[in-house]
């Protein structure tokens, strides 16, 4: 998942990370989308309050005994949609979270991981993050609400009747991305400096599962926190310019490129993929992340956004004239294959 740490790292391109993170013609989030695959938007200030205190109550459960959190251990039981609760660094994914520690929930779930003793019982910290919740799914239908805007402005867009305009992909909506997202919080553990780069590498270079993601920070001290987005025109890293509560990232993730890259009209996102960086002036300091995957409903039919390209059209036609829509994996299948990379990353890597 995306996640962020301190700055650093491997050339940017210059004056092309402003032009690539916003900005644009009428249809500015998909040429953001097109160039780079990420941009960052403004955060209300109620939910930047909010964000504040989500940090503040993750980094008490996080500063808890190990004891203590394993009691909220997230398990992957066989046929999950995905964890829930506590996990260490090198566990879910070793690969990924070998420098991260945090907790991660789906959907509406969420447990009372400050409870006796904290200093905000357990029947304050629920409704008060559940709040915290609410307040980034609205940001993220004002930016998916944008983008079913521009897809339709641009002439993309397939016909969707029955829905709300504005509302396709929001909770609720015809093609609803949010009500069974999943977000987590983690915090970044020290991770060893190469020398003949001069900065450590906390989280790899992956791509994003979901529709988009929404990423926000903490801190914005150093600017961006260390998340850096491969830009494949040039073969650069493009670090993201700021970070704290103030600014949130969106990166598009794989099931965007499914759904809206595959189109005859010729449209292309980036792939997005983006890792995490440290130099070793910035290793101390203290990092969190909270990442919101904004995805569709297991059951949901992974049917295309746009009009599918002529061969795609052709390699589908076989199915189309026997009356089988083209495309229709249910995203749970999807995703059940994704776990089960994640599962044998985290074995293999423990081995």
């Amino acid at each position: 998942g995306s996640s962020s740490s301190s700055s650093g790292g491997g050339g940017g391109s210059g004056g092309r990370a402003g032009s690539s993170i916003g900005g644009g013609t009428g249809t500015p989030m998909l040429d953001a989308c097109a160039r780079l695959g990420a941009f960052q938007v403004p955060v209300p200030g109620q939910l930047q309050a909010q964000s504040r205190e989500a940090f503040e109550f993750a980094a008490r459960f996080l500063a808890l005994p190990e004891r203590e959190k394993r009691r909220f251990r997230a398990d992957l039981a066989e046929g999950a949609t995905g964890p829930n609760g506590y996990h260490a660094p090198g566990e879910f994914g070793a690969r990924y979270n070998r420098f991260r520690s945090g907790f991660v929930f789906q959907g509406r779930t969420l447990w009372p991981l400050l409870g006796d003793g904290a200093a905000i019982d357990a029947a304050d910290f629920v409704p008060r993050l559940d709040g915290w919740r609410g307040g980034v799914w609205c940001l993220a239908e004002a930016v998916l609400g944008r983008l079913e805007a521009e897809l339709g402005d641009a002439g993309l867009l397939l016909p969707q009747p029955g829905h709300a305009s504005g509302r396709l992909f929001a909770e609720g909506g015809l093609r609803d991305m949010v009500s069974h997202s999943q977000f987590h919080i983690k915090r970044m553990h020290p991770a060893p400096v190469k020398d003949q780069e001069g900065f450590a590498v906390r989280m790899p270079l992956h791509q994003d599962p979901g529709f988009i993601s929404i990423v926000l920070h903490a801190s914005a001290d150093p600017p961006g926190q260390g998340l850096e987005v491969l830009d494949e025109a040039c073969g650069a890293f493009v670090p993201i310019p700021s970070s704290g509560p103030e600014v949130a990232t969106v990166v598009v993730g794989q099931l965007f490129h499914l759904l809206c890259g595959r189109g005859r009209a010729g449209y292309r996102p980036a792939k997005a993929a983006h890792r995490v960086v440290t130099r070793p002036m910035d290793m101390d300091k203290e990092r969190l992340a909270a990442t919101f995957f904004f995805q569709p409903a297991p059951g949901d039919l992974l049917e295309p956004l746009v009009a599918p390209s002529e061969a795609l059209a052709d390699a589908c036609a076989p199915g189309l004239a026997q009356g089988v829509p083209a495309q229709q994996e249910a995203f749970s299948d999807r995703r059940s294959r994704t776990l089960a990379r994640y599962v044998r990353a985290s074995v293999s890597e423990r081995k």
